[in-house]
């Protein structure tokens, strides 16, 4: 709505008539001064006539004649008096012409209203402006043409015009001849009429296209909060003083507070202390320059909780081009920041996996050089240790080299399980001996001013499982407690002993069968863990360790690996105080039974022709001399294309082939396939360094009866051949007593 106080200037009639009839009344004045004066000279001479006349022949005829000059000289004086009087008149009927014109041809309505209310006079303007002619509006009220809900406010201003003198302004409401309502701003003074009696006069304006308007502009503003208050943007709005004086609903709601507060600079009391700053910097520079910005920084919600804001802001203008301040609208992102969080994480792992891959790789590679290294020296000297008696000085020299060469077997699988390029084995172990290898392992890792000890039980019995992933949970236990006691120092204890399943009351209850159990336990007298973290840390990628300490997986991968064995981890923790991890695993059933595999050395043996292929010399002559041992007759090639020809040569001549798998020019399975072609009844074991399920299932797919990890070792050598040589005549003899109808098994 547009206030009276701001309405624009107006040019006044009023003034311009005043003006006209100020220029009248001065000539007015000149003639009735002249009337004047010749009304007083005719009497003058009335009554010296008579006495003119008697002293007139006493005149000499000079006085006479100076007389008449002077008689003719107030003639024309007269005479231009008159013609002056009558120029006036008419500079008066041009001036009174003009007042009427002005008067009535007014872009504004006139009225003069008596004290009652009553019409006096109008001009053209506000006869047009009622619809009716001027004689139809003389003598009657103007109230008859005020909408009757407005009339009070008309009494009011005349009221309080008359009493007080004062000029009066408002707005009101109209009604035409055809009763067609507009909207009407009017001003009103006092003035004294020809008798001396207080009369209104009134000037009336027809505001109805600045009040259609006005109540455009206040629907659009109520459109604009509308739609501001119905999405989910917290909208601001702020003048060319930089302070903020609109905040929509949505805002108000998400901070929880006032409109009066959030005004001015209140907004930035909500806004993250550390993020304050910046923003300040982004909003004034964006500000003196008239540009666009966009920033994010966090706000406090109604709750309490910092909200991470995307705020969008740009300059507004005027119709006519002038900077008025900004607006801006503001989006909570906290999800979408967490999710970029999280993205950025599993980037980091991404990264990390890429990395193990490359690493596992490259291990896979020197775990297949090891192994070929490990074979010759691992086979000769069990070799050594069947021929040489145990009395004999040498056997103890000898059995050391096995024992080492066995060692880095085990080394070597445990690098193919890190690179996952072996199948994890569940086998028949005891785990001292392996807790013993992982204490001297941590000790030369771990700084002196940490103490570790350990009470191991020699009479823990046996479980089943795999020597690598017990080597892993207490790889990364003993890590994991480290981790806790390396800033402040403190201690780490390793226990092994035979026991039960643990209390089901217990703060922290794990369900375990009825039975015996190995449990491990590592503890620790670190900081501790939060009752309220207890619940994740088995979580993949927890971690309240600081960057760099940490994945958030050893805790996870433990857990994993102990569920695969049929176990249950129970943790024990106190903040300040340290935490204890109890592993257990099961016994192995008849364990106490079990005698030990290096009592007594005897292996299959068998005289069947094998086709041996390795394109290390050392390791077939070797695999040649242990077949050899056993009874087998053996054909040795360091070639797959020498080997495959002498196969085509004669492929009668061969039980079995045994090839490596990692051979140059052609593979183990490739040689394979060669030989199933040719003779597709051969029996074929692939040797190989690494594995994993997927190469052997699309080995036996194909044909390939058997697999051995190197190093091979004697017993597994005559095993594994013994059992595919005896399958293959199984198999032979089933086809016989069917007719010759091959069956798959």
């Amino acid at each position: 709505m547009i206030s009276k106080n701001n309405r624009p200037e107006q040019a006044d009639p009023a003034a311009d008539m005043t003006d006209a009839l100020q220029a009248g009344s001065l000539r007015l004045d000149q003639v009735q001064a002249a009337q004047a004066l010749r009304g007083h000279a005719e009497k003058i001479a009335l009554e010296n006539a008579t006495l003119s006349l008697e002293n007139l022949n006493a005149l000499s005829p000079e006085e006479i004649r100076k007389t008449l000059y002077e008689l003719r000289v107030h003639q024309i004086e007269l005479e231009m008096q008159n013609e002056e009087l009558h120029q006036a008149h008419a500079e008066m009927d041009v001036v009174r012409a003009r007042y009427f014109d002005l008067y009535d041809m007014a872009p504004v309505g006139y009225f003069i209203i008596s004290k009652m209310g009553l019409i006096l006079e109008a001009n053209l303007t506000a006869a047009t402006l009622l619809g009716l002619a001027r004689s139809a509006m003389i003598k009657r009220p103007i109230s008859r043409f005020i909408l009757k809900e407005d009339q009070d406010i008309y009494y009011l201003h005349r009221k309080q015009l008359f009493e007080t003198d004062e000029p009066q302004d408002w707005d009101m409401r109209m009604v035409k001849k055809d009763r067609t309502v507009f909207w009407a701003h009017l001003k009103s003074t006092v003035a004294l009429n020809a008798e001396g009696e207080p009369v209104c006069r009134i000037v009336v304006s027809d505001i109805t296209k600045s009040k259609r308007v006005d109540m455009l502009l206040r629907e659009s503003e109520q459109n604009f909060r509308t739609l501001a208050d119905s999405g989910r943007a917290l909208i601001w709005t702020s003048g060319t003083d930089k302070l903020c004086y609109y905040f929509n609903r949505v805002w108000l709601e998400f901070t929880g507070r006032k409109l009066e507060q959030e005004m001015g600079n209140g907004w930035a009391e909500g806004v993250h202390p550390d993020d304050l700053q910046r923003c300040l910097d982004i909003y004034f520079g964006a500000f003196d320059r008239r540009e666009k910005f966009s920033m994010e920084y966090r706000m406090l919600r109604y709750d309490g909780e910092y909200r991470w804001i995307l705020d969008d802001g740009c300059p507004r203008y005027d119709s006519r081009g002038e900077f008025i301040g900004y607006i801006g609208h503001c989006l909570d992102i906290s999800e979408r920041k967490h999710d970029e969080e999280e993205n950025a994480k599993l980037e980091v792992q991404l990264r990390h996996a890429q990395k193990m891959e490359s690493i596992g790789f490259l291990a896979g590679g020197i775990a297949h050089d090891l192994n070929n290294i490990l074979f010759p020296i691992s086979g000769l000297s069990e070799m050594l240790l069947d021929d040489i008696p145990p009395g004999n000085p040498e056997y103890k020299s000898i059995e050391q080299i096995y024992k080492s060469a066995q060692r880095g077997s085990d080394l070597v699988k445990q690098i193919l399980t890190f690179s996952r390029q072996s199948k994890p084995q569940k086998l028949p172990i005891k785990i001292q001996s392996i807790l013993k290898e992982v204490l001297k392992l941590v000790r030369s890792a771990i700084p002196m001013n940490i103490e570790i000890t350990s009470h191991i039980k020699p009479d823990c019995g046996i479980v089943s499982a795999d020597p690598t992933q017990v080597h892993q949970i207490a790889m990364n236990l003993i890590t994991n407690a480290y981790h806790a006691v390396e800033r402040n120092g403190g201690a780490i204890d390793i226990e092994l002993k035979e026991t039960g399943p643990p209390d089901e009351t217990s703060e922290y209850p794990i369900r375990l069968l009825a039975g015996g159990y190995a449990c491990i336990t590592v503890s620790d007298t670190g900081t501790g863990i939060d009752k309220t973290l207890i619940d994740k840390i088995f979580d993949p990628y927890f971690t309240t360790k600081e960057l760099g300490k940490g994945t958030g997986l050893g805790l996870s991968v433990v857990y994993g690996i102990v569920k695969e064995h049929g176990g249950d981890i129970q943790v024990y923790s106190e903040v300040g105080k340290g935490t204890a991890f109890h592993v257990y695993l099961p016994l192995l059933k008849g364990a106490n039974d079990m005698k030990s595999a290096a009592v007594t050395r005897e292996y299959p043996t068998g005289r069947e022709r094998i086709l041996l292929v390795d394109d290390e010399e050392p390791i077939a002559r070797m695999e040649q001399i242990m077949l050899e041992r056993l009874g087998y007759q053996v054909t040795a090639r360091t070639s797959s294309p020498d080997a495959l020809a002498a196969f085509k040569a004669n492929p009668g001549h061969f039980d079995l082939v045994i090839s490596d798998r990692g051979m140059s020019n052609m593979t183990g399975e490739q040689l394979a396939r060669e030989l199933i072609l040719i003779k597709p009844e051969i029996p074929i074991i692939i040797c190989t360094g690494f594995s994993d399920e997927n190469d052997v299932h699309r080995a036996k797919a194909m044909g390939i009866k058997g697999f051995l990890m190197k190093p091979v070792a004697t017993g597994d050598l005559a095993t594994m051949v013994r059992k595919v040589l005896d399958d293959k005549e199984k198999d032979h003899a089933e086809r016989s007593a069917t007719g010759g109808t091959a069956h798959e098994r």
